[in-house]
């Protein structure tokens, strides 16, 4: 009699000879099975890397295919593992030690991945500070994302402002989000004024524009403001990033889970991370919490055997250039 591990063998098999083998990392890792998850971390680190190989054309198109078929090797042995689980009822969730049980000094630790994604905890409220300077566009023909980017200045995709009569008839809300018990937030909302300032370019798609403050409303400076980052060399492929984001002009989220550049090209930024409608013109972030690039959407990078999908952003440092001594923030 089987069980249901043979299901799962059969699964991971059936991914990679369907040449899936992103799919098949993906189901590997949500087994209950002891390493399941840093199997699927190594292998998607060593799948994107690939991938920015693949774009770039930085490895020849037989290196390409012996790299993936050593992951899929991976795969298969790991299936091939955990087929040996048949009989199991359910998967081993509590192993017992003996009482008396010592380890070598230097197997204590071991770093999974990468030193760098031990982060000091302040890193959080950083990411929470920076978050605060993130809004949601209400327009009349949609809603997107925006960031303070300068003292009463707003900057989004353009495609979110695309003129002054939009602009003019449109608001910036701050603070629309869940709080820490769960409850939505009182949102605060700003009227675009595109009299005060107002920048865009359909091409490049982004727009820069000022706000209105009352008397009688919390200073928008209470927000604070992004940094920005214009080194090019702190986003390259494989850089961590992140977005802060009114996915479908809803309340304000973080995307989490595999986040890294792809590439760069031009004056355009590719990434993966999870994005949706009404997250246009969210700041992309580095792992310091600055903003590199402008949100814009989903997009494609042709490789040497295929396209690799992507989300793109325009870098500010594009922008700044392209605006030239009409550019307002200080760096």
């Amino acid at each position: 009699m089987t069980n249901g591990w043979n299901g799962h063998a059969d699964q991971i098999r059936n991914l990679v000879s369907q040449g899936l083998s992103d799919e098949a990392i993906k189901y590997a890792t949500t087994l209950p099975v002891p390493d399941a998850r840093n199997l699927g971390i190594a292998l998607s680190s060593r799948l994107a890397r690939l991938r920015n190989h693949e774009a770039f054309g930085t490895r020849t198109t037989s290196q390409i295919e012996e790299e993936e078929a050593r992951i899929a090797r991976s795969l298969l042995t790991f299936a091939d593992q955990i087929e040996k689980l048949t009989g199991l009822e359910q998967p081993p969730l509590d192993v017992s030690l003996p009482s008396s049980l010592t380890f070598p000094a230097e197997k204590l630790e071991k770093i999974i991945t990468s030193a760098r994604n031990l982060r000091d905890v302040a890193w959080l409220s950083a990411g929470i500070r920076a978050s605060r300077s993130i809004c949601r566009i209400i327009t009349p023909e949609g809603r997107g994302t925006g960031f303070i980017a300068s003292d009463n200045l707003i900057m989004t995709a353009g495609h979110v402002l695309p003129d002054r009569r939009i602009a003019a008839r449109s608001v910036a809300e701050f603070n629309y989000e869940l709080d820490e018990n769960g409850a939505v937030s009182n949102g605060i909302k700003y009227e675009i004024n595109p009299e005060a300032f107002f920048c865009t370019n359909p091409a490049l798609d982004y727009t820069l524009a000022g706000v209105k403050e009352f008397s009688d409303a919390k200073p928008l400076g209470d927000f604070g403001y992004l940094k920005i980052n214009m080194d090019k060399s702190a986003i390259s492929p494989g850089s961590a990033l992140a977005i802060i984001q009114h996915a479908s002009g809803d309340l304000k989220k973080i995307a989490v889970g595999t986040n890294h550049v792809v590439g760069v090209r031009d004056e355009r930024l590719y990434y993966l991370t999870d994005t949706l409608p009404g997250s246009s013109g969210s700041p992309v972030l580095d792992d310091q919490w600055h903003a590199v690039a402008i949100h814009q959407a989903g997009s494609t990078m042709k490789g040497h055997s295929r396209v690799v999908h992507a989300n793109a952003g325009i870098l500010l440092s594009s922008v700044k250039r392209d605006m030239g001594s009409k550019w307002p923030i200080r760096v």
